[in-house]
C-alpha cells in the first residue's frame, strides 16, 4: 500500500537477540521473512553471523585435495576434487567487516541481499554517492 507514495520501512536493529527479546523468536522470523532487502554490517553477536550467512545460502565447489603417500622408498601422488558445500559468505566473514572510523579510512563494509541476489559494497563516510560507494564482489 506504502509503495505507491513511495514510502519505505526500515528495521535497524543490532542483532536478532533484540528483536527476540522484543517480540520472541517465531514473530522474529515472520517479520524478517517479510524484508526483501537487508544490509548487514559488522556482526559479533554469534547466532546473527550464523543466520545472516544461512539467509544468502549456500553453493558447492570442487575443493582440490592433493596427497602423497611414501612406501618402499616410493612416493604415490594422487590427486581428487570433491564436491563440498559451503555458505556463500561465511559466518565469520560478518565479524571482518570494515565499521569506518579513522582505523578503516572512513570506509563502512556491507553485504547486501536483495530478492536473492547478493553482494558487498562499501561506503566512504566522508565520501557519499558515487565517488565514495564501492561494489566490491
Amino acid at each position: 500500500m506504502l509503495r505507491e507514495y513511495r514510502v519505505a520501512t526500515v528495521l535497524l536493529t543490532q542483532n536478532l537477540a533484540v528483536i527476540d527479546a522484543r517480540v520472541g523468536r517465531e514473530a522474529r522470523e515472520a517479520l524478517l521473512s517479510n524484508l526483501k532487502t537487508k544490509v548487514l554490517l559488522q556482526q559479533n553477536h554469534a547466532e546473527t553471523r550464523e543466520w545472516a550467512a544461512q539467509q544468502i545460502g549456500k553453493v558447492k565447489r570442487e575443493q582440490p585435495h592433493e596427497s602423497t603417500q611414501w612406501g618402499r622408498g616410493t612416493a604415490k601422488h594422487s590427486e581428487h576434487r570433491p564436491i563440498v558445500e559451503e555458505y556463500r559468505v561465511a559466518a565469520a566473514a560478518f565479524a571482518k567487516l570494515k565499521t569506518g572510523g579513522p582505523q578503516n579510512h572512513f570506509i563502512v563494509e556491507s553485504v547486501m541481499l536483495k530478492g536473492g541476489a547478493v553482494w558487498r559494497a562499501r561506503w566512504h563516510q566522508t565520501k557519499p554517492g558515487s565517488g565514495g560507494t564501492v561494489r566490491v564482489a
